[in-house]
């Protein structure tokens, strides 16, 4: 295929351009006889089938111009549909993960951005009334946690992390005979700074700024905004009370990103254009006193068409509420208990009545002589 880069069983060799020797690989050719002999003796080796599952799997078009950038994936909110009760400061930690898959046929114009697995996230909320809180979001992702959404993506080579932050809130409204059912939703906008890079394809010798026979151009960040939106219906399950915690389902829209990775244009900037993914995940969340602690597992919807397609992924949350005004003794719990699970109140014993006193005795007086 002339005009495109193979890699094929740990060899990066090029065919028909730059014969010079850009993307030799470990093979050490460097005419186009010598390539075809090399590629010869892989596919003499190989079964057929074999060689060309290798072969489409790895074509990364040969374009002047390649563009990357380390962006923020596609996660849902670290919450499980619940407020704190009102007066409290939920201050809570989490991880979450999900994996990326790897573009191995990308095409001009095609997504080409590195990608977290695994990021930290922090969140500090004030419930300001009942069933009503917000507050502030951070979360990081360093360089190392990447996944390249293509092959042939291109590194950055400052290695830089992700950080972003920004605020968020929770809402939620209870409903049913005993408030077994609830219906959340919760909103937050984290703005990040995304390095991305430019890079051009020329002769050069390799090192962190020459990469596969591409020189890099420029490095510079950006800011984004990504908005996060999710709806949390739930479902408190057991005798009245918060012991047994809540299940719940959560639908969410997140802001996702692509660019022009492999292009034969110059861009102004990162290329980076934003669409909206979707989010569908199931969890628990469970307290215990001031301690609460949920668990979710979700599916990304988007794939290589729009930007990045992603695997299933998890998150686990736990943190603590601290209570800034009010009592205990005030709280309301999460639904009230059943009229016949409340122990009946301890009555004072009413004073016995005392006794009324016997009419006075009249002296027997005699009549008459005695």
């Amino acid at each position: 295929m002339t005009g495109s880069s193979w890699l094929l069983v740990g060899m990066n060799v090029r065919e028909g351009a730059n014969p010079a020797g850009i993307h030799r690989g470990w093979l050490g050719v460097s005419s186009g006889t010598e390539i075809e002999s090399a590629c010869g003796a892989v596919r003499d080796g190989l079964p057929p089938w074999v060689f060309a599952l290798l072969a489409c799997t790895a074509c990364v078009p040969d374009t002047p111009y390649r563009y990357t950038a380390m962006v923020p994936p596609v996660r849902p909110m670290t919450w499980d549909g619940a407020t704190a009760r009102n007066g409290s400061l939920r201050v809570e930690g989490n991880i979450a993960g999900a994996g990326v898959l790897t573009n191995l046929v990308p095409q001009l114009h095609d997504t080409a951005l590195l990608v977290p697995r695994t990021t930290l996230g922090a969140a500090a909320t004030l419930a300001v009334a009942s069933g009503f809180e917000f507050g502030a979001r951070a979360t990081y992702a360093a360089y190392a946690w990447n996944t390249e959404s293509a092959v042939g993506t291109q590194p950055l080579p400052s290695a830089p992390s992700l950080l972003g932050v920004g605020p968020e809130l929770h809402g939620t409204i209870r409903f049913g005979n005993e408030k077994r059912f609830g219906l959340g939703i919760a909103a937050n906008a984290l703005y990040f700074s995304v390095p991305y890079a430019e890079w051009q394809a020329e002769a050069c010798m390799p090192s962190r700024t020459c990469v596969d026979g591409y020189s890099l151009v420029d490095e510079r960040t950006e800011g984004r905004w990504a908005l996060n939106l999710g709806l949390y219906p739930s479902y408190a399950p057991g005798p009245p009370g918060r012991k047994y915690g809540r299940v719940f389902v959560m639908m969410g829209l997140h802001t996702g990103y692509k660019n022009d990775g492999f292009t034969d244009a110059a861009q102004a900037g990162s290329s980076i254009k934003e669409y909206t993914a979707g989010l569908l995940g199931a969890g628990y969340g469970i307290e215990f006193d001031a301690v609460h602690v949920s668990a979710m597992l979700f599916q990304p919807f988007a794939g290589h068409w729009t930007g990045v397609a992603y695997t299933i992924g998890g998150l686990v949350t736990i943190g603590v509420d601290l209570r800034i005004w009010g009592s205990d003794k005030e709280r309301e719990p999460l639904r009230p208990a059943h009229p016949r699970e409340v122990a009946p109140r301890a009555q004072s014993p009413q004073p016995t009545p005392a006794e009324p006193a016997p009419p006075p005795q009249t002296p027997d007086v005699p009549i008459g002589p005695e």
